[in-house]
Formats: structure tokens, C-alpha cells, sequence
């Protein structure tokens, strides 16, 4: 076969590009609207059964402040201390940071899960007091396993956001929503009890440290006193020499300083008696936890129409791509022809020794 021969059967034979016009996306639409449209609504009302059988979750959350107890009282007595070369205790961890990750630590989520709660029944009467381990049916190989996975599953549903402007929230999801207000209130509870045994602990310390560092100064200061009477009694006329006016300025003032300090630990004496049998909460509770009315998850809405949704658009990918195969199936025979031409072509012009001939 000659080249225009081959051409001429091209010609003869126009193969049309795929195509899929809007009209004719919307003749297959309405052609299958069954599919269209029962597809979706099956898929809709199964997901709306699997949602019933979904287990339902209920948030309450609480919003706290913590107090920034700084120590500013001790502040002009670590000044007065610097100079002797003494170095008092700080009291770090006071961001709210800290209280954020606080409230994560296992030593708080413990404190909640061993906690015992009394939860309302459906009946509407309060149950035994159970622990939250008991409530939330934490299995274990051993106790130490069992509260590994409760910390693990209690971490789930607690989220901690801690605000720029020193403010954290607190969210808790539970399986009722008794429940959940019950834990966010005991988060709370946790975070004031440990604050009050680290602030009496520390209170303690600063005691002790005060109290031994007070002794040390009421001998040092008597020493001071004795240095000045000694001062005094040895010199009779010390007014009238330089020396001795620079030398009794300085002793004053080394007596003056003993005295300060002393006058201070003791202040700091008594304020660390005081905080250590403190025990006031060092936590504002802004929005305290209320019982949820309805639950959050699973969002019933959002699952039933994404499915729907998805349906709808896989029945329509199905059928546009069945209609796409049959305009395929309708270019076979030209595509076939046009192949068995080209290699014919290709054998008579001798050119197979350097271009594959295709096979049919």
C-alpha cells in the first residue's frame, strides 16, 4: 500500500477525540438517576445506623488562672543577703507553662484516676464511689500496667491549652458528662494540692535555711555590738582624731548592717512559718466546669452527609467512567485499522528495520 493509499483510509476513517459534553454528562445522570440518587440516600442512612452504635463522648472544660507567687517579699532580703555573700533559695515554676505541663504529668493524672467518683445513673441515682480506673474499665496484667494504660487513655481525653495571656484551659471528654465535669474539677483539685505541699515543702526549707542563717547573724551581730562598746570604751576622745572618726563610721556601719539583716530573717522567719501551714488554693478557677446538655462526639451530621457526599461522587465517577470505556469500545475497530495500515506501511517501504512495526 502506497502513502496516499494510507492517507486516503485515514481520511475515510476520522477518529474522533473522547469527549464529554454537558449535555451528555447530563443524559447519563439522569438516565441512571436510581444510582444517582439511591446510592447516596443507602449509604446516608447506614452510616446514620453505624453513629448510633458509635459510643457518645461529652466535653467539660474548666478555664483557671494561676497566681504568680514570686518571691517579692524576699526580695530586699536576697539584696541585703547578696552582700554578705549568701545565696537564698528561689521558688521556680510559677508560668502558667509549668501549671500546663503540670496538669499532663503522670503524677497529677494518677492523682485523678485513683480518685473515686459518684456518678449518676440512668435511673438517676448516684452509684457506689468508684475509682475513675473502674469507671473507664482499665485493664492491666498489673496494677503498674493498669495505670500505665489509664494515664495513656486518660491523656486521650484531656487537652490543655495554655493562652498568651497566662490563662489554660482545661478540656475533658468523657463517656457522660457528669463524669466529665467531675474530672475537670479533680484536675483542678490536683493542681491546688500539689501547689500546697510543693509551697509548705519549700516553706519548710526556707525555714529551716532562715532559721540557721538567723543564729549566724545574732552571733555575728553581737560580735559587731562588742566591736563598737570595745570601740567606745578604748577611746574616750575619738571625735577629735580622723582616724579614729573613719574607723568608728566603719564598725557603725558594719553594726547597722548586722542589724538589718537580723531584722529581715526574721521577718522572713515568721513569713515562712506562716506559708508552711498555708494551704489557700494558688489557683482561680475563671470559668468553673459545667455538665454538658449534649455530646460531641460522633458528630452525627458531619458523618452522614461526608458519606452521602462520597457516595455521590464515586456513583458519578462509576458512570462517567462506563461512559467513558464505551466511547473507547466504539473507536476500536478505527484504532485497530489504523494500526494494521501503519504496519503495513512500514513492511513495504522497508523502514521495519528501523522503526518497530506494531503489533495487531
Amino acid at each position: 500500500m502506497r502513502i496516499d493509499d494510507l492517507r486516503a483510509s485515514d481520511v475515510s476513517r476520522p477518529i474522533e477525540p473522547f469527549g464529554l459534553q454537558p449535555f451528555r454528562l447530563a443524559a447519563v445522570l439522569v438516565g441512571h438517576w436510581r444510582w444517582v440518587l439511591g446510592v447516596p440516600l443507602v449509604v446516608g442512612a447506614l452510616s446514620a445506623g453505624v453513629t448510633l452504635l458509635l459510643p457518645k463522648a461529652f466535653e467539660s472544660r474548666v478555664l483557671i488562672l494561676p497566681e504568680d507567687n514570686a518571691v517579692g517579699a524576699a526580695t530586699g532580703l536576697a539584696g541585703v543577703a547578696s552582700q554578705f555573700g549568701i545565696t537564698l533559695p528561689s521558688e521556680p515554676g510559677h508560668s502558667p507553662g509549668f501549671y500546663g505541663e503540670l496538669v499532663r504529668s503522670g503524677a497529677i493524672l494518677e492523682e485523678v484516676l485513683r480518685g473515686r467518683y459518684r456518678v449518676a445513673t440512668s435511673e438517676g441515682e448516684d452509684s457506689a464511689d468508684r475509682t475513675l480506673l473502674e469507671l473507664l474499665e482499665i485493664r492491666g496484667a498489673t496494677p503498674r500496667h493498669q495505670m500505665e494504660a489509664g494515664v495513656e487513655r486518660l491523656r486521650r481525653m484531656t487537652l490543655v491549652d495554655v493562652r498568651p495571656t497566662g490563662l489554660i484551659e482545661i478540656r475533658v471528654r468523657a463517656p457522660e458528662p457528669q463524669l466529665a465535669m467531675l474530672i475537670a474539677e479533680r484536675y483542678v483539685e490536683g493542681v491546688n494540692r500539689f501547689n500546697a505541699e510543693r509551697r509548705q515543702s519549700q516553706a519548710r526549707q526556707r525555714r529551716v535555711f532562715v532559721d540557721g542563717r538567723g543564729a549566724t547573724a545574732d552571733a555575728e551581730l553581737r560580735v559587731a555590738e562588742d566591736s563598737v562598746r570595745a570601740f567606745y570604751e578604748a577611746n574616750r576622745e575619738w571625735q577629735s582624731s580622723p582616724r579614729l572618726v573613719f574607723e568608728e563610721g566603719r564598725l557603725r556601719r558594719q553594726l547597722e548592717l548586722r542589724q538589718e539583716l537580723l531584722l529581715m530573717l526574721r521577718r522572713e522567719l515568721e513569713s515562712a512559718r506562716i506559708a508552711e501551714v498555708n494551704d489557700a488554693p494558688v489557683v482561680t478557677v475563671i470559668e468553673p466546669p459545667v455538665q454538658a446538655t449534649r455530646h460531641v462526639t460522633p458528630r452525627r451530621t458531619y458523618i452522614v452527609i461526608g458519606a452521602s457526599g462520597l457516595a455521590f461522587l464515586l456513583v458519578i465517577f462509576g458512570l462517567f467512567a462506563r461512559e467513558y470505556r464505551a466511547q473507547m469500545a466504539a473507536t476500536d475497530v478505527a484504532y485497530g485499522e489504523l494500526r494494521e495500515n501503519w504496519g503495513r506501511f512500514l513492511q513495504e517501504s522497508r523502514l521495519s528495520a528501523v522503526v518497530k512495526v506494531p503489533r495487531t
